[in-house]
């Protein structure tokens, strides 16, 4: 009760702000133009709306269901770590695409392809570089923040991260078919988003608990990356050229970030999880920039353009 009161004071608390911060007031209004243009675009957004709803929430039913609170409380631990990057990153990302890309698209600008391919080379590299450590250390972040009571959260946790980094990308490429003014394609694949998800659930979970959630989560988010992918890269070919290019680096400096990781621990066996943790995360996410920068000189561009690439650039050219 405690956690609904609080929800509900920073709602009234949220409305009271608004109100103080911007001059506009709220009135009712019948605009029987305004209803038809709304309604028009607005049959899409319920669609894709409701369809969020079914993919944020029935892994979570059929967990309650089948396996019980505690398996859910489990579930629900490695799933919140697991949608934390691409919740603060991706998000913010989003905000900012979605205006831009609207204007961008709208003027008919040439700029539209290569701004989109800049954000994805960026948001790819963030969503890389705190997804990585996570999952090599995952065990360690559980023992450390949640205490080893809730250890099997581990397993999970590392299974959601790739969701999560198919939701990172899905947040970025979502805005840019809305900003392109085409939010009947967002609708149709989250539909066929959803429909896998809920197939993919009634199977996996009765056979593998948690963890067939979390396989079918990612296979719902894997089918709806590669369907975005199809319709924006028909829509804006520059901006998404190189996007196979770019996860294939992401997976290469993955791989090569993990390794390093579970190398440097190996000797640390039995050690306290937050000595494991402090060791191993600077390891794997510097191994993994490292490479990142390597095999993306699009990468090198856009630090150097901040002024904070020129040293890195120097040693990556000397390496």
């Amino acid at each position: 009760m405690a956690l609904a009161w609080g929800q509900l004071a920073a709602s009234f608390c949220s409305v009271g702000l608004s109100y103080l911060f911007h001059p506009y007031r709220p009135r009712f209004r019948l605009d029987r133009a305004s209803m038809k243009r709304t309604a028009k675009q607005g049959r899409w957004f319920m669609i894709i709306g409701i369809m969020v709803f079914v993919t944020t929430t029935v892994d979570n039913v059929f967990i309650g269901r089948m396996l019980g609170s505690a398996a859910l409380g489990v579930y629900v631990i490695a799933y919140t770590i697991s949608t934390m990057p691409q919740t603060v990153i991706s998000r913010v990302i989003a905000n900012v695409l979605f205006p831009v890309v609207a204007a961008l698209n709208r003027n008919d600008d040439a700029r539209l392809g290569p701004a989109i391919s800049r954000v994805m080379n960026v948001s790819t590299s963030v969503l890389t570089l705190i997804m990585v450590p996570m999952a090599v250390l995952a065990p360690e972040l559980i023992g450390t923040f949640y205490g080893p009571k809730w250890a099997e959260a581990a397993e999970p946790l590392r299974i959601l991260l790739l969701p999560g980094l198919f939701r990172g990308l899905l947040q970025n490429i979502g805005p840019i078919m809305l900003g392109l003014d085409r939010p009947d394609l967002e609708a149709r694949s989250k539909i066929a988003e959803a429909v896998l998800f809920v197939i993919a659930l009634s199977i996996l979970v009765p056979k593998y608990g948690i963890n067939g959630a979390a396989w079918a989560s990612a296979l719902a988010y894997f089918l709806a990356v590669v369907l975005r992918y199809r319709n924006a890269v028909k829509l804006v070919p520059d901006g998404f050229k190189r996007l196979p290019m770019q996860l294939v680096s992401m997976a290469l400096a993955a791989a090569g970030g993990a390794g390093a990781g579970l190398l440097i621990l190996w000797p640390l066996i039995g050690a306290a999880p937050l000595l494991r943790l402090l060791v191993g995360a600077p390891v794997v996410w510097g191994v993994t920039g490292f490479l990142l920068l390597a095999l993306r000189p699009e990468l090198r561009d856009e630090l150097k353009s901040l002024k904070l690439g020129a040293r890195l650039g120097g040693m990556l050219k000397r390496a």
